[in-house]
């Protein structure tokens, strides 16, 4: 993923990842948009600001939301967005951020049960905190506490 860029908020200790330049301000009206669960609506005006993109030449392909309240990071990836394919190339770029998020000093992460991301987060270190195993629900909440 070369074209994946990193910054820091001086502000926050939030990490905002734009994939071949997308800008938040103009794919976050797609992604309210394309949230069928309604949580990014449900989220405060400030809280979606803490949002990280991966887009593909203008193709929303998943996003993270970092909840500004308990430091929490929540992926929402491809379930979200029309039309995914596991197996295609935006899958496989999706694989790719997850490694890079696996690499990142997180603490906790709740991700999509069935998600891509969470074969990377196990094989990086990763593990289901013991509530978040046994919570019923979609997602399970992992933890990246420890990992070198």
């Amino acid at each position: 993923m070369d074209a994946l860029t990193v910054r820091r908020s001086p502000l926050h200790t939030v990490t905002y990842a734009h994939y071949r330049g997308a800008d938040i301000a103009k794919v976050l009206p797609s992604l309210e948009a394309w949230d069928d669960s309604g949580y990014l609506r449900g989220l405060s005006r400030h809280d979606r600001l803490h949002l990280v993109t991966a887009a593909r030449e203008g193709l929303l392909v998943g996003y993270l939301v970092i909840d500004a309240r308990d430091g929490l990071m929540r992926i929402v990836d491809e379930h979200l967005v029309a039309g995914a394919d596991p197996t295609s190339e935006i899958a496989r770029d999706l694989t790719e951020l997850a490694v890079d998020v696996a690499a990142s000093p997180w603490g906790d992460v709740e991700v999509a049960r069935t998600s891509i991301t969470v074969p990377h987060l196990l094989r990086n270190g990763w593990h289901p905190i013991p509530d978040g195993a046994r919570r019923p629900g979609p997602t399970i909440t992992m933890s990246g506490a420890g990992v070198a």
